[in-house]
């Protein structure tokens, strides 16, 4: 499959009509069972991907404004900030640490 659209590549679906042309051959019952739940499978699956593409596009956009983070340069000012709130909580804890060993001592 392409993996974007979840189409079949035309080698696959030359592959999937050869196949299904020997099973036509040699057709019994369970061959053509066989044959009726892969394309059950694969509608299922068709449909499933479909459902995760749109599903995905409303995931993404909560998120865009539940974070109001929409573009990179947004991206890059909230990382800025957690590095800087991750400073600020380094240097408190060294100063209450150094403060400890300090009247150990």
């Amino acid at each position: 499959e392409d993996g974007l659209r979840g189409e079949p590549s035309p080698e696959k679906l030359r592959k999937r009509e050869a196949l299904e042309a020997a099973q036509a051959t040699t057709a019994t019952q369970p061959h053509d069972n066989d044959v009726s739940s892969v394309d059950k499978l694969q509608t299922n699956v068709s449909q499933n991907l479909q459902v995760a593409k749109d599903s995905a596009a409303d995931l993404l956009e909560q998120a865009k404004e539940k974070t109001d983070i929409r573009s990179k340069d947004d991206l890059q000012r909230v990382a800025g900030d957690m590095m800087k709130l991750a400073t600020e909580c380094v240097k408190e804890f060294m100063a209450g640490y150094r403060q400890g060993r300090d009247q150990e001592v």
